[in-house]
């Protein structure tokens, strides 16, 4: 488990490379899970980067961990950070978020491989 420190340096980087844009960050909205929980919300897949901009260290659930699901951007170990938000739109859930973070040299790409509504309970450290 990552420090309070370590999870608020790394959702300034996180919330850097959203602001960014598409060359250094990613949302994957075409995966199913996904694609449902934003009609669910009656979300566009801007109202949920907007959320992931506002994501706080109470947020978090767990990581930095390997990447080690089939949504990998890139076949070399990615880093996944884990957090989770309730989030009111057409209905109220509890949203599980994964980002995964793949170095490119002197730069890092950041991917929202997961915005779905929790398979699980999530906990939060922090909170």
């Amino acid at each position: 488990m990552a420090s309070e420190a370590d999870v608020e340096r790394k959702l300034r980087h996180i919330k850097y490379l959203i602001s960014r844009g598409s060359d250094y960050f990613v949302f994957r909205e075409d995966l199913e899970k996904n694609k449902a929980t934003l009609k669910a919300l009656g979300f566009l897949p801007e109202h949920a980067v907007e959320i992931l901009s506002e994501l706080e260290v109470q947020d978090y659930s767990k990581g930095p961990e390997i990447n080690k699901s089939e949504t990998k951007v890139r076949s070399v170990d990615e880093e996944v950070w884990v957090f989770g938000k309730e989030i009111v739109g057409l209905v109220t859930m509890e949203v599980y978020v994964k980002f995964s973070l793949v170095d490119i040299g002197s730069d890092t790409s950041c991917c929202c491989i997961s915005f779905h509504k929790a398979d699980f309970v999530i906990e939060y450290p922090f909170k």
